[in-house]
């Protein structure tokens, strides 16, 4: 039995032939399965750890029965005519189904608290540039007091600057 044969038996027993199914139940792309299907191969450990019950020697070898004989969940794996659970009704597939919706959730909130960030970004920038035009205002109406002592000549230049002054005024 070729891989494109084995394949196709382990996308018709899992997922009834629906291969983008199986791709999902693996975590690969349909096109993975695909280009697995046209080049006749197949990941062989990827198969062997999702697909639970198959043989090893079947998938390595394409020889013997395609499931161990083992009890999972109280249905023997001799024949892939024995029903199991389908992929969808399995504790690992609930479990991987309720981690997704997890994960999902603590997306929305990541998405949710990174355009709160985002307004509060704004807001911060908003009342930098107000406080930044405060302060020049400010800096126009108000002159900077000195505390240090004018000395007697800074004082008479201050009164002769100050006083006004009729004598070079023309006339």
């Amino acid at each position: 039995m070729d891989k494109r044969e084995m394949l196709d038996a382990i996308v018709a027993y899992f997922t009834h032939g629906n291969k983008a199914k199986f791709a999902t139940m693996l975590g690969v792309s349909a096109q993975t399965i695909s280009a697995w299907g046209t080049r006749n191969t197949f990941d062989t450990e990827l198969i062997y750890t999702k697909c639970i019950g198959i043989s090893a020697e079947w998938l390595l070898t394409g020889e013997g029965p395609m499931f161990r004989e083992e009890r999972s969940e109280g249905i023997i794996h001799e024949d892939p005519q024995v029903p199991t659970p389908k992929p969808d009704e399995s504790i690992l597939y609930n479990m991987y189904k309720d981690l997704m919706e997890e994960k999902k959730e603590k997306e929305k909130k990541i998405e949710q608290l990174t355009n709160e960030l985002r307004a509060m970004e704004r807001k911060v920038g908003t009342l930098e540039a107000e406080l930044k035009h405060t302060a020049t205002l400010g800096n126009r109406t108000a002159e900077p007091v000195s505390t240090a002592k004018r000395s007697s000549q800074s004082k008479a230049f201050a009164t002769f600057v100050s006083a006004p002054s009729n004598e070079y005024e023309p006339r």
